[in-house]
């Protein structure tokens, strides 16, 4: 049986090793301690992206939920906080929230993610708006939009 440790808001397990594990092997434990429906990214970038997601389940301003890092967040972390998103209307909202901020150009990832949420949702009167919103801003399809578009369409 393995001792827990708490340290920075995450479980260490050392599963009776008998040496001590390296940094690197501890993250690795507290990761396989994430519930299953969290992404391993939460972890990345000291939470802050763990903190972004629960402040927009809880908070439903989204001014004030994302409001302290605004301008701070890197695509690849606008991407997870989309990615992550259950609901399409949440989605959507986020999404639009990104362009009005104007801090932040959104680019083909964060269209494929978003067409591929309302894709899912059968929103497809939304899907062709948004497509036609991406070809509008200038925002040329990649061949993974492609590739979007046909498995929301299956």
């Amino acid at each position: 049986m393995g001792k827990e440790k708490h340290r920075d808001g995450v479980t260490i397990i050392n599963k009776g090793q008998t040496r001590s594990a390296t940094r690197s092997e501890s993250w690795f434990a507290a990761v396989n301690k994430v519930h299953s429906r969290c992404s391993t990214k939460w972890v990345c970038n000291g939470g802050r992206v763990r903190s972004i997601l629960e402040a927009l389940n809880t908070v439903h301003d989204l001014d004030e939920a994302l409001g302290p890092w605004r301008e701070k967040l890197s695509n690849k972390e606008v991407s997870v906080i989309l990615k992550e998103q259950v609901c399409w209307k949440k989605g959507l909202e986020i999404f639009e929230w990104f362009l009005k901020k104007g801090c932040y150009e959104l680019n083909v990832i964060h269209y494929n993610i978003m067409l591929w949420i309302l894709g899912r949702a059968r929103e497809w009167s939304r899907v062709e708006s948004l497509w036609n919103e991406m070809n509008a801003r200038g925002v040329e399809p990649v061949n993974s939009t492609y590739g979007t578009l046909i498995d929301i369409l299956q």
